[in-house]
């Protein structure tokens, strides 16, 4: 079956005398080019922390998971890092602390105190019980 239509292909290089060009006409709008260019970064930078944002706004605030930690042995050194003097209830002998704090832990130390038993990582969801 003949080709009917001939494929050549198409290379060019980087032609300064085409861009000085182009620029000549792009000159007289410069001040709008960039604040156009201003706005794509802006754009580009909010869809990318808009995620992040949303992230932290479930895990933090609507979804707070926490961790079990044995209150007894909630002095441990390896502990300090995770605390950040904030501590939530304790129940059934078991310091409860924000999953987001033991984020801070190294992961050799949150390994080792695991495998100790001291720190249990659930996750658990902690609400209020009214009596009425």
């Amino acid at each position: 079956m003949p080709d009917f239509f001939e494929v050549d292909a198409i290379v060019k290089s980087y032609d300064s005398a085409i861009v000085k060009r182009i620029f000549a006409y792009v000159r007289p709008y410069r001040g709008l080019l960039v604040a156009a260019t201003l706005s794509l970064a802006l754009a580009t930078l909010g869809s990318l922390v808009l995620p992040v944002l949303v992230q932290r706004t479930v895990d933090e605030a609507l979804m707070v998971s926490w961790v079990a930690v044995d209150a007894s042995r909630s002095s441990d050194p390896r502990l300090a890092d995770m605390s950040g003097g904030k501590t939530g209830p304790i129940l059934a002998g078991r310091l409860f602390v924000r999953e987001s704090q033991v984020a801070r832990l190294s992961l050799a130390h949150t390994r080792d105190l695991v495998a100790e038993g001291i720190l249990d990582q659930g996750p658990y969801y902690l609400t209020r019980v009214s009596a009425t």
